[in-house]
């Protein structure tokens, strides 16, 4: 599958627009990365019109993206999906008539993949963690070190700080 992300701009004169339903190898999106990975073919779809001196572009993506479990780090397959955006570029920019878009796909997804996910939403070894969070009900052992700054004033807080800097 090649990368087919290129708008040829001889084909839109005289006011036509180029419908966009694309299907491209995720390997123009040179990530080499172990904690996130492109493996599916990437899915665009959208359109694309000259105006007097733009390019108008309105597109949508979406693809699945391999991320480890942020409790147990197998890999999960997480589908990333990119709402319709759009984008607008010169055309006096645009070199040989012909825009590559493909960057601005890469862009739109990597900033819509999430950073941390979890299996399935409900880990195996969340249970194993447990014993190291904190439960909802222990509001009554939190701490708060500063809820009485407010209470000592300028001045307490000033011996605050000489006690501190004679200590260290």
């Amino acid at each position: 599958m090649k990368n087919r992300l290129e708008i040829y701009l001889e084909k839109m004169q005289n006011g036509g627009q180029e419908v966009i339903n694309t299907s491209s190898s995720p390997s123009f999106m040179d990530v080499d990365e172990w904690s996130v990975q492109f493996e599916s073919p990437i899915s665009v779809r959208g359109r694309a019109y000259l105006t007097h001196d733009h390019l108008v572009l309105h597109l949508s993506a979406q693809t699945v993206s391999r991320i480890p479990c942020s409790i147990c780090s197998e890999k999960v397959d997480v589908g990333v999906r990119v709402p319709e955006f759009c984008h607008a570029k010169k055309i006096g920019e645009i070199k040989g008539r012909v825009y590559n878009y493909s960057m601005l796909i890469r862009e739109a997804i990597l900033l819509e993949t999430p950073t941390y996910v979890e299996c399935d939403q409900k880990c195996f070894k969340r249970e194993e963690l447990n014993q190291y969070l904190c439960s909802p009900h222990a509001k009554d052992r939190a701490q708060f070190p500063f809820r009485n700054l407010k209470k000592m004033g300028f001045a307490g807080l000033v011996r605050l700080y000489e006690a501190h800097r004679l200590t260290v």
